[in-house]
């Protein structure tokens, strides 16, 4: 990956104690159609844990996330865009199991599609770091402390 803006490039301890150079991807699971993946408030918990637990499997390190109703955002630091892409897979994964055990419904998240984008310099880092967190908002939370 070429050096940007984000000339940094830092060496980071990844979840499995190894030191590598990592580089910041959005990653995002959005579905084609607007299906609600998050109908209880148990539902947003868990997808909220299925990001945090996948980060640690995957070995990325998760940065700041967004969950809502149909979607879920995050930006990870990661040593490449295959460890991005294996890390949305696994959260589609999982997530899906979940939701077609309790509700029974084993085509929710077939249409969704798992995007990583390499955030390959400052500018498209920090407004993807303020769309994970305003998406909260735009999809109907009062204010971030009661997200």
């Amino acid at each position: 990956m070429k050096n940007t803006t984000f000339v940094r490039n830092p060496m980071r301890m990844l979840p499995d104690g190894t030191i590598a150079r990592v580089f910041p991807f959005h990653v995002s699971l959005e579905g084609k159609e607007n299906r609600v993946l998050c109908r209880e408030d148990e539902d947003y918990d868990v997808f909220v844990k299925v990001f945090v637990v996948c980060a640690r499997r995957k070995n990325v390190i998760l940065e700041v996330y967004s969950v809502v109703s149909n979607h879920g955002h995050s930006v990870v630091l990661c040593a490449d865009k295959t460890s991005a892409d294996s890390f949305g897979e696994e959260v589609k994964r999982i997530y899906s199991m979940y939701f077609s055990r309790k509700y029974e419904d084993t085509r929710a998240m077939k249409g969704m599609s798992v995007d990583s984008q390499w955030l390959d310099n400052d500018w498209y880092l920090k407004n993807a770091i303020a769309y994970d967190i305003r998406n909260a908002l735009d999809n109907g939370a009062c204010s971030i402390q009661e997200y």
